[in-house]
């Protein structure tokens, strides 16, 4: 079974839906609170130093945002087919 040919008011689709909502908490929680975090100090010096030499994670946390985007735009058409048929007025 490909996922186009998963109907979007099936159980399945609103089941990968609700996923894609848990890992985006999960990568967010990665994205906003960990990584900046262990990268910004009290002082300026403190944090370049921390960017200097945890660089990688700094970039982890760059990756993580960028997909957390990306689900999010994928979740947003899925939402739509989800709802168009709900309403049809409403969602033009």
């Amino acid at each position: 079974m490909k996922f186009s040919d998963i109907h979007p008011h099936s159980p399945t689709f609103g089941r990968i839906v609700g996923s894609l909502y848990f890992v985006i908490a999960i990568i967010g929680f990665f994205s906003i609170m960990y990584v900046p975090g262990e990268i910004i100090a009290e002082q300026a010096s403190d944090t370049v130093k921390n960017l200097q030499e945890k660089g990688g994670l700094f970039q982890w946390g760059i990756a993580a945002d960028i997909l957390t985007f990306s689900i999010e735009i994928a979740l947003t058409s899925m939402l739509f087919q989800i709802f168009k048929r709900q309403n049809e007025t409403q969602t033009r």
